[in-house]
């Protein structure tokens, strides 16, 4: 249906093309599984008079050249 969909998208006129595609979309979201492929485990800290302990992505994990007490 999804690969349908798509054809008749990459063929229909520019008026047509978006409502095509949100249906794509919503059958990906309805229909595909959701599952976990990794978890990583991360300690979590917080006390309110600790400022900026996470400040990238990489979370506590990060140097803590930023980090300030108040």
């Amino acid at each position: 249906m999804v690969d349908r969909l798509f054809a008749e998208a990459a063929k229909a006129p520019s008026e047509q093309r978006q409502a095509l595609y949100d249906q794509v979309q919503k059958l990906l979201v309805d229909e595909v599984p959701v599952l976990w492929l990794l978890e990583m485990e991360f300690p979590t800290v917080f006390r309110c008079s600790v400022k900026d302990l996470v400040t990238t992505a990489i979370g506590v994990n990060d140097a803590g050249k930023n980090v300030w007490k108040q």
